[in-house]
């Protein structure tokens, strides 16, 4: 059977591994879909013993009120679509408590199959929402696919100090978000003090490139509307994609709003912007940063790569990459040598 504190090993050592947490983990939250012909991780869960000493619940929000703040709870999630209601479908707002889905790690157009937290409400202005901080999230997809300017992110980001490992955000994914210029996928909402301070994604996918075509002033991330950041909210993005498909000169991967809607640095590791540009057109995004902050930060571009932008940024003060000079096309993508 599976006990607290005599869990089977190498589940503890998996969990230790991907958390970094070592013994200092807290209780485990599973959440399982009901069986069905073409879903049995329930009933598995049910075989090991599970439900002798967990209760098994239905959805992530079901979960989530029973994880305890400043514990390391762990929230295990069985492959599934997971289907959210109401204006607020989920709020993660319990400080160092973790979700790992179990599944692969994040993949492209991730509609089908995985860990899927999804809304399609008119009115979800998110699919998740996190206010607390020192938070963990693995290998899940968040989908906002509300047909209505209101359906404004996929992740809107309210807390600090949180980490994204090879997760997927799909937001701006039907017309209506598409050509609203308040929405995006990551939202980093700077409007609370410390909003992103000190986060890291890993091997993230943010963005699509293959849905509604963009052609009013998004950023697939974006920070603002305005400034109150605080001072040090440093944040890296290493080895993620940053997707979109737009073709219009004012859409960007990154809009930051206002002054103070940034602070200190943020780096870009080994990161692609990509923008689909149907049949190559020759209509493209003209900077894949919209930077409109003149206060305090640094946006550092380390061994990344754009692709259907013309250049890297509307503000050179506040833009460094690891070539020359940002409005030089060392990073661009060329075409390759004929054969």
């Amino acid at each position: 059977m599976i006990k607290k504190r005599n869990l089977d090993p190498s589940l503890v050592q998996w969990i230790m591994q991907q958390t970094g947490l070592g013994p200092g983990i807290g209780e485990l939250h599973w959440v399982a879909p009901a069986s069905s012909a073409t879903s049995q991780f329930r009933t598995q869960l049910q075989r090991w013993g599970v439900e002798q000493n967990y209760k098994i619940h239905l959805s992530p929000a079901d979960a989530h009120p029973y994880m305890v703040d400043g514990r390391n709870d762990i929230m295990l999630i069985m492959p599934s679509n997971y289907v959210m209601t109401g204006a607020a479908p989920l709020t993660w707002s319990n400080s160092y408590t973790h979700m790992l889905g179990l599944y692969h790690p994040a993949a492209e157009h991730c509609q089908r199959h995985g860990v899927i937290l999804r809304t399609s409400s008119t009115t979800g202005v998110f699919a998740m929402q996190v206010t607390g901080s020192g938070c963990q999230f693995h290998n899940v997809a968040f989908e906002n696919f509300g047909a209505a300017t209101a359906a404004v992110c996929a992740v809107k980001e309210s807390g600090h100090s949180n980490y994204f490992k090879s997760c997927t955000m799909m937001g701006m994914v039907k017309t209506q978000q598409s050509q609203n210029a308040d929405c995006c996928t990551l939202w980093i909402d700077t409007t609370t003090s410390d909003a992103g301070k000190a986060d890291r994604f890993d091997d993230c996918i943010i963005g699509d490139p293959g849905t509604a075509k963009r052609t009013v002033q998004n950023g697939i991330i974006l920070m603002g509307p305005t400034g109150t950041i605080g001072a040090g909210a440093s944040m890296t993005y290493k080895g993620c994609r940053i997707l979109t498909w737009a073709e219009d000169t004012d859409p960007a991967a990154l809009k930051i709003v206002a002054d103070y809607c940034a602070d200190r640095m943020i780096l870009f590791d080994d990161c692609t912007f990509y923008n689909f540009k149907e049949n190559h057109s020759s209509t493209e995004p003209a900077y894949v940063v919209r930077d409109g902050c003149n206060t305090t930060h640094d946006i550092l571009f380390k061994n990344s790569v754009h692709h259907g932008y013309t250049a890297w940024t509307n503000n050179q003060t506040h833009s460094f990459v690891t070539m020359p000079a940002v409005d030089e096309s060392g990073g661009e993508s060329t075409p390759g040598d004929a054969a």
